[in-house]
């Protein structure tokens, strides 16, 4: 959306990339009230070239990176970048040059698509987004900022994206006058897999609603017994249920690998790391599981050192298990991630 909302604001000239060594300081909540700062204090020039002198303020600098090694090598990319009249952005840049191109306009202009425009956006897994991407969301609505705003802070996985940002946005929303709604019922998972992704998140949640399942667990003494058992379950699982979705969810992309060529021939079996929703079995990371579900998950060895005692890993915890919805097999030789006991 918003490569298509810098095309409406006149934005063509540009390309992108995915690699930024800065990406991860780019999310800092900090750089939407410093956007505003900047914006009071420089005229508009072209778009690009304002972005990169915005990165060169020594107030954003100072924000941003605490080391003053990385400091000076930030700075010195975007000198090189204002020499050079560099156009190529990254995703990180993406979202903070729309919302200096939207704060470079009239507050009451109306471009469609991209200000005071859309009579009513819906935000799904807000709880990902950072303040900046919060607020040019908001800026693209009609002056009757109709909003609906989906989140689950138990489900925040993104290490990079600063918390902070979210939570701001949510309390701006509700001195705004907006009403809220808190969802406690999952109609997805059984009661069985909900009650030990409660222990996991350490909240509660309502199962009165929920229908039952299976909860199984099987240690194994070594990582290639692990993989004799999962490929045994998933035999099993395909011949009784050969039209359902099974999915092997790991937490390292290593895993992933080796568990898909272990399962050489088995029926079904999908692309190594793909997600799709044909009947079969999946071989998956867990970063890219948020929003899928499946009739089986195995969830790979999920130890204490793979899901430590951090919230983006007993979110990441969380989302794994809520991903079956009527068996989950855990399959381990390591000690357990906290909340995973038998």
């Amino acid at each position: 959306w918003s490569l298509f909302a810098l095309g409406q604001l006149g934005i063509y000239s540009l390309t992108t990339t995915f690699d930024d060594p800065y990406g991860s300081s780019k999310k800092n909540s900090v750089i939407a009230e410093l956007l505003g700062r900047y914006v009071k204090e420089t005229r508009k020039i072209d778009p690009v070239m304002d972005l990169w002198r915005f990165f060169s303020c020594s107030y954003v600098l100072d924000a941003l990176f605490s080391a003053e090694k990385q400091r000076e090598a930030f700075s010195a990319d975007i000198q090189q970048r204002l020499m050079d009249k560099n156009r190529v952005v990254s995703f990180s840049d993406i979202s903070i040059l729309l919302r200096l191109c939207q704060l470079r306009k009239p507050a009451d202009a109306i471009v469609p698509g991209a200000l005071n425009h859309y009579d009513h956006i819906i935000v799904d897994e807000a709880q990902d987004l950072g303040a900046l991407e919060l607020e040019a969301v908001l800026a693209a609505t009609s002056p009757r900022r109709s909003l609906t705003v989906c989140a689950d802070e138990k489900q925040k996985i993104l290490s990079f994206v600063d918390g902070i940002g979210f939570v701001n946005f949510r309390r701006q929303l509700q001195l705004s006058g907006l009403d809220k709604e808190t969802l406690s019922i999952s109609y997805r998972s059984a009661r069985e897999i909900l009650e030990l992704a409660a222990r996991v998140s350490g909240r509660p949640v309502d199962t009165s609603k929920s229908h039952s399942g299976v909860v199984k667990f099987y240690p194994e003494k070594d990582s290639s017994a692990a993989l004799r058992k999962v490929r045994w379950i998933v035999e099993q699982l395909v011949s009784r249920e050969p039209n359902a979705l099974t999915a092997i969810i790991c937490k390292k992309k290593t895993d992933v690998k080796a568990i898909h060529g272990f399962l050489e021939g088995v029926a079904g079996l999908h692309g190594e790391g793909e997600v799709c929703f044909e009947p079969g079995v999946l071989v998956v990371n867990a970063h890219i599981v948020k929003g899928v579900e499946f009739t089986n998950v195995i969830l790979w060895n999920p130890s204490d050192t793979d899901y430590r005692q951090t919230e983006i890993d007993r979110n990441l915890l969380y989302v794994a298990l809520t991903r079956a919805s009527k068996r989950l097999y855990v399959v381990h030789w390591r000690p357990l991630a906290k909340g995973l006991t038998e």
